[in-house]
């Protein structure tokens, strides 16, 4: 965009330089032929003058008399011209036509319509110049009747408002070619933009290879302008940045598909740690359901125990009681020795008893401690395990809220991408269908402005070929009519 307005500018400014450059060939060109044309006709008219010489007399301003039919003869031409055009007034005086380089400027505009696709060059050049050699029948007319003071001066004060016109008609005509000349290079890049991104979209389509299309690119570089090269140029440089486009869409679209995956993957894998967990929590709830029956049954035969202690107690407390009773009554029983024998065996028997059940006793109490102290590191391992399973069960739900807040961002970020995406590829239509409506607009102001200017090009030149037929026909008469007084003369 902006290298394509510098080198706009730069060949505007190579144009009117070469344009200057014709206008100073052509004003010394108009000069020199101004110049030889007065040394011709004052040679042709004054030989009269220097075969008078030879009599030595006195020479006066009064005109000589080849002089006064030249005059004839003018004023019989005006007259002429006049009865063929309108009426005028007999004291008006018309004045001289415009100059040579008038001309030459006007023919100007044809020459540069037909070279509007070409660049300046040594051909081009050379046919100007060659073209520009011959002069006008009309700047003859410029010569004649220096003598005129009066003529002069008006003359003087047309030619400077033709030359102020001429240079407006300049202007006008300058600004219209550098309107025209970057439109059509604007034209010709959007035109060979939309091209090359339309072919390469229809190659996409087909399924052609890259190295194809850069192969037929590169073929097709060898016959292209610079222009057309600098087109191209961007054109692979927005290509490069559409392609970028779908790689970081591609990236991101997988990105996010592993991310998703590894996403899934977390969640089965703490779906089963879940599942597992759960499960140890079920028998750890079993085992300590077991546990506690056990406990219960312990409990009771703790509680058994104790009664059997307790009627121990009593029965000693009782035995007490015997053996007062047996030392209270020891004078009765060495009476009944008897019964004291008796006694005394059922007291064996029972002191017997006892001792059985202080060795149960002991027995119980043990095996109550260690199935204590069982119960109660099972209780501490289950607490433990239930702890570590609350710890793992909150890392893993902190890890799936993790996990949740990273997919959420991610389908966030996709949406972000893909809406930005659907913003560019918007843009790229908005401004393809700028481009063509500007296209557009640019083919119709071209087709409008050259129509106008082809119709009032074409209305001055057929005036000014009247107007030079006219002249023509005069200079014609009077060239004959010199001719004639010359071999009269002679």
């Amino acid at each position: 965009s902006e290298l394509e307005r510098e080198r706009i500018a730069l060949e505007l400014q190579e144009e009117k330089k070469a344009q200057a450059l014709r206008e100073r060939r052509l004003q010394e060109q108009a000069k020199k032929i101004e110049n030889l044309s007065s040394l011709v006709l004052n040679s042709s008219v004054d030989e009269s003058r220097f075969t008078q010489k030879k009599d030595k007399r006195r020479e006066t301003w009064c005109p000589a008399v080849i002089s006064r039919d030249t005059r004839r003869e003018v004023s019989s031409t005006t007259q002429w011209e006049a009865s063929l055009e309108e009426p005028v007034r007999p004291e008006r005086n018309m004045g001289l036509p415009r100059p040579f380089e008038e001309l030459v400027r006007e023919t100007e505009p044809v020459r540069l319509r037909s070279s509007k696709y070409c660049t300046p060059g040594k051909h081009s050049s050379e046919n100007l110049l060659e073209e520009c050699l011959l002069p006008d029948a009309r700047s003859l007319l410029n010569v004649t009747n220096r003598r005129k003071t009066q003529v002069k001066k008006k003359n003087s004060l047309q030619a400077n408002e033709s030359q102020g016109l001429q240079t407006e008609y300049e202007d006008l005509l300058v600004e219209y070619e550098t309107q025209r000349i970057t439109k059509d290079i604007e034209i010709q890049c959007l035109t060979r933009k939309l091209a090359g991104v339309e072919y390469r979209s229809d190659m996409r389509d087909n399924g052609l290879p890259a190295h194809q299309l850069n192969e037929c690119t590169s073929h097709g570089d060898r016959n292209l302008t610079p222009r057309e090269s600098e087109a191209i140029f961007v054109i692979k440089q927005l290509q490069e940045q559409v392609q970028k486009l779908e790689m970081e869409k591609s990236s991101i679209q997988q990105n996010l598909d592993d991310v998703i995956e590894l996403a899934s993957k977390q969640n089965m894998s703490a779906e089963e740690n879940y599942a597992k967990i759960y499960r140890e929590l079920v028998t750890a709830r079993e085992e300590a359901s077991v546990a506690h029956d056990n406990f219960s049954i312990q409990a009771s035969l703790e509680a058994i125990k104790e009664n059997n202690v307790d009627s121990e107690t009593e029965l000693l407390m009782e035995i007490q009681e015997i053996v007062f009773e047996v030392e209270s009554s020891r004078n009765e029983i060495k009476s009944i020795s008897s019964s004291l024998d008796e006694l005394y065996g059922s007291f064996a028997i029972v002191s017997d008893t006892f001792l059985e059940l202080k060795t149960f006793l002991t027995q119980s109490t043990g095996e109550l401690k260690s199935l204590m102290d069982n119960h109660e590191k099972i209780h501490k391992i289950m607490e433990k395990k239930i702890a570590e399973l609350e710890t793992d069960k909150s890392t893993m739900l902190s890890q799936s809220i993790y996990l949740h807040k990273q997919i959420q961002e991610l389908q966030l970020n996709l949406q972000d991408s893909e809406r930005v995406l659907m913003e560019r590829c918007q843009q790229q239509h908005l401004e393809k269908v700028e481009y063509l409506s500007q296209i557009e607009n640019l083919e119709k102001e071209i087709w409008s402005l050259s129509s106008i200017s082809l119709a009032k090009e074409k209305e001055t030149l057929r005036k000014e070929l009247e107007k030079t037929k006219m002249k023509l026909k005069e200079s014609d008469f009077k060239l004959k009519n010199a001719i004639q007084d010359k071999t009269k003369l002679e």
